[in-house]
């Protein structure tokens, strides 16, 4: 008799492909994996999978067996948020988000889930951009907060109101000062530089640019004397006045960036849908409350 398990074991070998990332994604040990794709193989007497340079590759069985396997799936997800009590489905969840979402509602994000779905616990990783989509799409995490939308047939994107940018400087700097000075940015793939590098284009020619991925770098830089930043609006009054900084008005601004909280469509979960909804309140509530 086929299991559940072994269907399971199946979906993960079909998205990761190779035995070795799907034990580490289902706490296995690889010959663990093995075993229940050789019952499973032995059981439907068909092969699966075929061997290849990049990996394991589905047969035209695979497939055939793929598209059942994600209905029960589903049905699977859907019987236990239904049935069964919230305290009996605990589950670790794998969120990755850039550090501009850390400092600013992240917070608000982990209690507003915590109220929500008190069984849910949620494990973090703060990182690049490129190195969280490089992770969701190898399914080395859940659920991404990241400048998208990324671009692929199988990501769910939902936007994320976006966070102002604003212009800092040092404390005390003279005007004088500021026009002259490095402006310290998003790093160079992003909108926002590319923006600001056009802006320089139409005559400032010789003005510099300091391109960050980190905005905590970002911000030090600026306090240190090293530039002026056009970064976004993270930090109180009360926080920037403690650092040295100051908002100032320093013309045209890049528009902010683009945040979606991102993940796989399959295989669906309820859970990461409330997340992106429960992530886009947040993020309307503190733009709304950020200092104007």
């Amino acid at each position: 008799m086929v299991t559940y398990v072994q269907l399971q074991t199946f979906l993960w070998l079909a998205r990761l492909g190779s035995a070795s990332a799907v034990a580490d994604h289902l706490y296995l040990t690889q010959p663990g994996v093995s075993a229940r794709l050789a019952q499973l193989q032995d059981l439907l007497q068909v092969q699966l999978f075929t061997r290849t340079k990049e990996g394991l590759r589905l047969t035209s069985d695979g497939h055939r067996l793929k598209r059942h396997a994600e209905q029960i799936e589903a049905r699977f997800n859907l019987l236990q948020s239904d049935m069964m009590p919230r305290h009996a489905q605990a589950r670790v969840f794998r969120v990755g988000v850039v550090e501009t979402i850390a400092k600013t509602w992240l917070a608000d994000f982990l209690i507003a889930v915590g109220n929500q779905r008190p069984e849910i616990h949620l494990d973090l990783v703060v990182d690049t951009t490129d190195n969280l989509r490089n992770e969701l799409l190898h399914r080395g995490i859940d659920l991404a907060v990241l400048m998208g939308p990324l671009s692929n047939s199988e990501v769910t994107n939902w936007p994320v109101p976006n966070t102002k940018m604003r212009w800092y400087r040092r404390v005390g700097w003279s005007d004088e000062r500021v026009a002259t000075a490095p402006i310290i940015t998003f790093s160079t793939t992003t909108k926002p530089f590319k923006q600001m590098w056009a802006r320089v284009l139409r005559g400032e020619e010789n003005r510099r640019f300091i391109p960050t991925a980190s905005l905590s770098a970002g911000f030090e830089l600026v306090a240190r004397g090293v530039g002026v930043g056009a970064l976004p609006e993270v930090y109180s009054e009360t926080v920037l006045a403690a650092n040295d900084l100051e908002r100032f008005e320093g013309g045209p601004l890049p528009d902010p960036p683009s945040f979606t909280v991102s993940y796989l469509s399959e295989p669906l979960n309820e859970a990461l849908d409330q997340f992106a909804e429960i992530g886009i309140a947040v993020a309307a509530e503190f733009n709304r409350d950020a200092p104007k």
